[in-house]
């Protein structure tokens, strides 16, 4: 992994999507994560730190104690970009959401994950529309190709820098950008309830994630073959991990697909608006 020419890659990426746009700045939800983190870094080498602002929306009031707010304040500090802090509890109140209850089952936890995350995206655009910016987003290939992630939640961006780095690539290219030990040793996790690892809610390691992910994509490996030279290609003893990752797939490919729309004409009116905007473009 070429670290410096991904880097390169990734901050162009940025300044030219954003200057087709016509804005001038980005918005980024700050988690205190090390996705939010690399992209937030990359945002500032691209852009320089007075057109990337942060959003920082812990949970609660009191979640600002919490070690993920700090590295998040942290990192903002560190980056010296300009910040604000939203709980998304001054947003949408629980009770009234899902209920008054007495005890979270698996459910209800997903539910309220789903209702913090599309409150958070709800904020970043509003802070985006107040700033005359775009969201970006912090999903990154493994989770993009599990659909890991909130529909119209932190799946509701603008755009994706880092959505063709597996999670072990982002790892690698945030140690070389020097993102702080602390964000970076940290359990992976989307901060929707207490305790929520990503990992623990997948079921498998990112270790083990990607190397299925790389035989499967990359190298465009059939479930079977793969099966049979598992020990082989990976470090991966258990080959029941292999179904397992194609469940998650299939279960959430919904996600990562437009909504479909009923046809009736014949023309296709994405492709007609592009086709539009390319000519009136000069391309």
């Amino acid at each position: 992994m070429n670290c410096k020419e991904i880097e390169n890659i990734i901050t162009k990426f940025i300044r030219d999507e954003v200057e087709k746009t016509g804005l001038k700045n980005v918005v980024i939800g700050i988690s205190g994560g090390i996705d939010s983190a690399l992209v937030a870094t990359l945002a500032v080498d691209s852009l320089g730190k007075g057109r990337v602002f942060g959003v920082l929306m812990p949970a609660d009031k009191t979640a600002i104690q919490s070690d993920n707010f700090k590295d998040a304040e942290q990192l903002a500090k560190k980056l010296d970009i300009e910040y604000s802090i939203i709980p998304v509890t001054e947003i949408i109140n629980m009770e009234y959401a899902i209920g008054n209850i007495k005890a979270f089952t698996r459910e209800l936890r997903l539910r309220w994950g789903n209702i913090k995350a599309r409150a958070r995206m709800t904020i970043l655009y509003d802070q985006a529309m107040q700033r005359k910016a775009i969201v970006l987003g912090t999903t990154n290939k493994t989770e993009m190709l599990l659909g890991y992630f909130t529909k119209y939640g932190d799946g509701g961006v603008d755009l994706e820098p880092i959505a063709d780095l597996y999670k072990t690539e982002v790892f690698r290219l945030a140690k070389y950008l020097g993102i702080s030990d602390n964000i970076i040793n940290k359990p992976p996790s989307a901060d929707l309830w207490d305790g929520q690892t990503d990992e623990d809610e997948l079921g498998i390691k990112y270790s083990e994630l990607d190397q299925i992910l790389w035989w499967l994509i990359e190298e465009d490996y059939d479930a079977r073959e793969l099966k049979r030279e598992l020990n082989k290609l990976t470090s991966i003893k258990d080959d029941s991990i292999i179904e397992k990752v194609l469940t998650i797939m299939s279960k959430n490919y919904h996600k990562i697909c437009m909504p479909k729309s009923c046809k009736i004409g014949n023309i296709d009116i994405r492709t007609t608006i592009a086709d539009n905007i390319r000519c009136n473009d000069g391309d």
